[in-house]
């Protein structure tokens, strides 16, 4: 008899969490959906904006060569089509607005992480920036952070981005 109390435990053990992963509820799928529903939308604010040039601070006093790596076009086209490779697969298309020279970041993605959130990520695959913004009508406002592959300080800037029309030169 004292020999079947462990099994007897474990039984009722396994039970009680086979009992909680299937209660009554939202499944996986349902929660992804709501979650899902209070994202920002892409058709909310699709479009061109301009990001001007960004004031890191600190200044590391980056060369040219270096300085390429976080430095995004000065005017970017957010699309609703999905990226196709790496973490890009979870977001949506970034490109240079029309008449912008492509930058050297050659994995260029936005995502929605909020109600009014997004963030953008410009990479070449090791180092780049990321951008968090807060979608406020017709601009997108936070900031943006470096990142490398090698040990070197992180450095932040303001971003306040407003949106213009795609089909100007400016």
């Amino acid at each position: 008899m004292k020999c079947l109390r462990p099994a007897v435990l474990i039984g009722f053990l396994i039970l009680f969490c086979v009992g909680i992963n299937s209660a009554p509820g939202q499944t996986t799928g349902e929660k992804s959906k709501d979650n899902e529903s209070k994202l920002v939308k892409p058709e909310n604010i699709l479009g061109c904006y301009e990001l001007g040039t960004l004031d890191w601070k600190p200044d590391l006093q980056l060369d040219k060569e270096e300085a390429v790596f976080i430095t995004p076009p000065e005017r970017i086209e957010l699309l609703a089509e999905h990226g196709t490779q790496g973490r890009g697969k979870n977001g949506y298309l970034v490109r240079p607005a029309p008449g912008v020279t492509q930058s050297v970041h050659r994995s260029t993605f936005w995502m929605p992480i909020g109600p009014k959130k997004i963030e953008i990520v410009f990479s070449t695959g090791t180092s780049g920036l990321e951008m968090q913004l807060t979608v406020q009508g017709g601009t997108l406002q936070g900031n943006a952070k470096t990142f490398w592959d090698f040990a070197r300080r992180r450095q932040t800037a303001h971003v306040m981005a407003r949106k213009i029309d795609c089909g100007k030169d400016q």
